[in-house]
């Protein structure tokens, strides 16, 4: 294999990471809202909120970043406050 060879094989198996990634965050994002429209009901209390992203955390083991992302939702609100 010709080192031109090798630099473009390297690029695509870069790109296809890449891609893939971008698939399974699409794929992660569809699930959460699937659980979303499970839950019934509006989203308007803090506390119900607060609710959702520790749902979404133990269901999928994400961050509180990447819950609070998907679904919307200011970090704030579902921190305690004390």
């Amino acid at each position: 294999m010709k080192a031109e060879e090798a630099r473009r094989l390297k690029e695509l198996e870069d790109e296809n990471k890449r891609l893939k990634e971008i698939v399974a965050e699409q794929t992660l994002d569809i699930r959460y809202s699937h659980v979303e429209a499970r839950r019934g009901g509006k989203l308007v209390s803090p506390s119900r909120k607060r609710a959702a992203v520790l749902d979404l955390q133990a269901e999928f083991q994400v961050s509180e970043r990447r819950a609070c992302k998907v679904g919307k939702r200011a970090r704030d609100v579902s921190q305690e406050r004390w």
